[in-house]
């Protein structure tokens, strides 16, 4: 699975709100959460997006789409809830906050590691109990 997470578009906390708008999946201005990029290329529509705040509260026509990777049984899953602290904590700078999303599933048996591979990009391997998923996030300013 690749996701890519447009720095340029990311909403996060210790963005003037009233420029970038209020962190959601999707907000009115354009910016979405680093959960909102997950779910957009996992299928789920704009409009299933837009000002929701946790994957939990999209729409069950679309919330299909994130079962065992975000949503468990309805609910945010631990990757979603640690993944909503640690983007919307406006007291972490950018990189410390890009290092607690890649070491978010340390407790869950998910191996991350970001990899700079060129100025901009970086690609985050994730494996999730002994199997690996390729999952690769590339942060573009």
């Amino acid at each position: 699975m690749q996701f890519v997470v447009y720095r340029n578009n990311w909403r996060h906390g210790g963005c003037n709100h009233q420029k970038h708008g209020f962190t959601s999946l999707l907000n009115n201005k354009g910016y979405r959460c680093c959960l909102g990029f997950v779910c957009q290329q996992l299928g789920v529509s704009d409009e299933g997006l837009m000002d929701i705040g946790t994957p939990r509260c999209i729409n069950d026509n679309e919330q299909h789409l994130l079962k065992g990777v975000l949503v468990n049984y309805g609910l945010n899953n631990e990757l979603a809830f640690n993944a909503v602290i640690e983007n919307d904590n406006k007291h972490l700078s950018n990189s410390e906050r890009e290092r607690r999303l890649r070491n978010i599933g340390t407790n869950l048996f998910l191996r991350v590691s970001i990899q700079m591979t060129k100025p901009r990009t970086a690609f985050i391997y994730v494996g999730l109990m002994g199997i690996l998923h390729h999952v690769y996030c590339t942060v573009v300013i």
